[in-house]
């Protein structure tokens, strides 16, 4: 942290997801979280396709179907109608047994 600073390094792509929101409308929102841009230069030396590699991990393990899905959103004060994906919580679904709003 108190280092000298290094020179960002330029990722050559843009990660988007593309979800659904709770009254159906679609959304094309740009990643700017950390951690997408992290697996990319890891996993850039390790696999062939280190794009479909990640695609296929984010898409089965970490937002995949077996989470409940929240985005934390955020937006740019020059762009300001553009929301952006800063982060993610992705805590396992919860199957309740026998559930019911009402006891007998």
């Amino acid at each position: 942290m108190f280092d000298q600073r290094l020179p960002l390094e330029k990722i050559p792509f843009d990660f988007r997801i593309c979800w659904r929101d709770g009254d159906g409308q679609e959304h094309d929102s740009l990643v700017l979280a950390w951690e997408i841009y992290q697996t990319w230069r890891q996993y850039r030396g390790k696999y062939p396709d280190p794009v479909d590699t990640m695609r296929q991990k984010w898409m089965r393990d970490i937002l995949g179907p077996a989470h409940d899905v929240s985005f934390f959103m955020g937006n740019h004060s020059r762009f300001r109608e553009n929301w952006m994906i800063c982060g993610w919580f992705t805590p396992p679904k919860e199957v309740a047994k026998n559930a019911t709003l009402f006891r007998n």
